[in-house]
């Protein structure tokens, strides 16, 4: 099946209940699973809409060590991050989505702000409207149907990451401010 993967915290800010829209929305594309992973205290809010839906496509796992999440995030066709439109977190970059580029992984991303500036940027996802459950779902299918997309997605999220994110990129611009400091 295609995978589409959360993995992170169930927490308040994230908007998670646009992704169970979206699969309620795409519940007859039985070939697409949507798989959330983690915990938080929207989780048994969430579980609860879940049974309450009868989603069958929609399984939520439990919070796994750090250690587990690469081959985790290995098994994802795409991932999904988001946030409340808020203020706040406009000004924020959602660190999953740096996890999900690295990983390869195309991100739908339900963003305003930076966050949804480093998915733009990166050409390595789809940014949609926060909250807008029919456009989550829009992205996710046009993903599943062009794996093409989903590759070249990938490798420009990861491309974008190492240039601009690594360890070596940053010790190599903390090296030239240090070095024009010193001059």
């Amino acid at each position: 099946r295609f995978v589409v993967m959360y993995s992170g915290l169930f927490g308040i800010k994230h908007g998670l209940e646009t992704l169970v829209e979206a699969a309620e929305i795409l519940r007859e594309r039985k070939e697409i699973a949507f798989y959330l992973v983690g915990n938080g205290a929207e989780r048994e809010r969430l579980r609860k809409a879940v049974k309450e839906k009868r989603l069958d496509n929609v399984t939520i796992g439990d919070e796994r060590p750090i250690t587990d999440i690469p081959s985790i995030l290995a098994r994802a066709d795409v991932c999904y991050a988001a946030v409340r439109a808020e203020k706040y977190p406009q000004k924020l970059i959602s660190v999953k989505i740096f996890e999900y580029l690295a990983s390869e992984k195309p991100v739908v991303g339900a963003f305003i702000g930076e966050s949804a500036k480093v998915l733009e940027e990166s050409e390595g996802g789809i940014v949609v409207a926060p909250g807008d459950a029919a456009a989550v779902a829009r992205a996710i299918e046009k993903l599943y149907l062009d794996p093409e997309l989903r590759e070249r997605m990938g490798r420009s999220g990861r491309a974008y990451v190492e240039k601009n994110f690594s360890r070596e990129a940053w010790a190599e611009r903390l090296k030239e401010m240090l070095e024009a400091i010193a001059a």
